[in-house]
């Protein structure tokens, strides 16, 4: 078996579908060798991947196409089917719709004739692109609720399988915060609940202010959102705010928490479908993490055994939850969720995805 794996996008160190799609790539490559290619456009500097923990691999193909124009990706494409080396006698595994949509395009023409693989991590809202779907040879779900909804859908009758997002597994907790970082964490409350992210109306980060407003006897840390994106403000010292932190840097950051919270809002459809990547990075890390008690984290923990289910949709049950939990019962046993979290690591799903994508030939 040959994968492509095609990305036509460049690396941006901020945003978690390249931090996800470098390291799951990382993995194929591991596992397939020369049978492997993975292309890009570029940014993916030596520098870049090691931020991410990675050290380059050699099925990596840049083809160096600008970030802007229109189309956006249209020499990416020409420079592609130039060099049809890369995608010769492969399967072309894509996770953007417009990629869907070119290559489904091509294969219903008989441009192309390869089988196409696409990982799905919302559900598309447009009827023709539910249509394209149907023409893949194989659909991979970050979520069960996605699963399910896609089959619902589309009635796909080839292969859908479920592989959740994933940690990594190469990031040393050795590396050095910043000092200012380091200040900070050596004054915070041993049992002050972290969140790690960026500012989206959907993660619904205002419940964490909502949470800390509620009950002053919680203390809250928010890392990479400033207090200016939020709606609501915390009334009381309880909330601490900093800056973006280079994901490299996670596996030390987290170390020095025993909490975690994972919040999203039920307003927005792509809550109802995400895999979010700290989830499992809190997990890797033995965090006891607070989720939303919604279908796609229950897939994931398990209440009272894996970590705490909130209601996101009542701020006072959810608070004192995690209120009980925090001053009762204290943190589940870090070893038995680390022990948990290894299913979710990068290369046990690029395992996954391959051993099934291998039956397909």
């Amino acid at each position: 078996m040959r994968l492509s794996y095609i990305f036509p996008k460049h690396f941006k160190p901020k945003v978690a579908n390249r931090i996800q799609t470098v390291n799951q790539a990382f993995y194929f490559d591991k596992i397939l060798g020369k049978a492997f290619s993975f292309l890009v456009c570029d940014g993916y500097t030596d520098a870049c991947l090691e931020c991410l923990g990675l050290h380059g691999f050699s099925s990596m193909v840049q083809l160096g196409c600008p970030s802007v124009g229109i189309p956006k990706s249209y020499l990416f494409w020409l420079k592609l089917f130039l060099s049809k080396k890369y995608i010769q006698d492969s399967l072309l595994y894509i996770r953007d719709y417009d990629s869907l949509i070119l290559l489904t395009f091509l294969k219903k023409i008989g441009v192309i004739s390869n089988k196409i693989i696409f990982e799905a991590h919302d559900l598309p809202n447009k009827s023709r692109v539910l249509d394209r779907l149907r023409l893949t040879s194989a659909i991979i779900a970050i979520s069960g609720s996605l699963q399910d909804e896609l089959q619902e859908r589309i009635q796909y009758d080839k292969l859908m399988l479920v592989a959740h997002d994933g940690f990594s597994s190469l990031l040393s907790d050795q590396r050095k915060l910043p000092l200012e970082v380091e200040r900070v964490c050596f004054n915070l409350s041993k049992d002050s609940i972290i969140y790690v992210g960026t500012y989206h109306k959907w993660k619904n980060i205002e419940l964490i202010i909502e949470f800390a407003n509620f009950d002053s006897s919680l203390s809250f840390v928010i890392v990479g959102v400033s207090p200016e994106d939020l709606s609501v403000k915390p009334m009381y010292s309880n909330v601490t705010f900093l800056p973006f932190l280079d994901y490299a840097l996670m596996p030390s950051l987290l170390k020095r928490f025993r909490y975690a919270i994972v919040t999203t809002s039920n307003n927005y459809t792509i809550s109802k479908y995400t895999s979010p990547l700290k989830l499992f990075e809190y997990l890797a890390s033995g965090l006891t993490v607070f989720v939303p008690d919604v279908r796609n984290m229950r897939e994931v923990v398990s209440h009272s055994s894996t970590g705490y289910l909130y209601d996101n949709q009542c701020v006072i049950k959810a608070a004192s939850l995690i209120k009980g939990v925090v001053e009762r019962y204290g943190p589940i046993n870090k070893a038995k969720i680390v022990m948990y979290a290894q299913q979710f690591s990068w290369e046990s799903r690029a395992i996954k995805i391959v051993s099934a994508l291998s039956k397909l030939d």
